[in-house]
């Protein structure tokens, strides 16, 4: 009897360890994109943006629909008369530490490409953020 309460105890902190976490939901983050374009090799950076309520995966730390963000920042782009850009999106809780990486990748390619360096002003655009319905509308399109 001791035998099976021991071992149905395991198999209870078994599963307990690796059932799925919660996201979190409604976290204030900041961030900021970056698009390059390989048929003029010009690199488009925008101002670092706060989302104010974003989820974000808390067992990888990840900002869910990271691609939905780097999306919006490949269409602007694109309406901008830009072809195929490639677009990233950093992002962070802590807008310090985002600030700084901010400047390590201006700074890589400032010295990589001083000439090539565009800046997105914040007035152009901004990110949006992520909900339901916006998958809905993509998956109309």
């Amino acid at each position: 009897m001791k035998k099976i309460a021991f071992i149905l105890f395991l198999s209870f902190c078994s599963i307990h360890l690796y059932a799925k976490k919660p996201k979190v939901v409604g976290q204030q983050i900041s961030l900021f994109g970056v698009g390059i374009s390989l048929s003029d090799s010009v690199i488009y950076i925008t101002p670092i943006q706060t989302i104010p309520e974003a989820t974000i995966d808390s067992k990888t730390g990840f900002l869910d629909n990271r691609a939905f963000y780097s999306m919006q920042l490949k269409n602007f782009l694109e309406g901008q008369g830009v072809t195929n850009p490639i677009c990233t999106t950093f992002f962070s809780t802590d807008k310090q530490k985002l600030n700084k990486k901010l400047g390590n990748v201006t700074k890589h390619y400032n010295r990589k490409f001083p000439q090539k360096l565009t800046y997105v002003h914040e007035g152009e655009f901004t990110y949006k953020v992520y909900t339901t319905s916006n998958s809905e509308e993509r998956e109309d399109e």
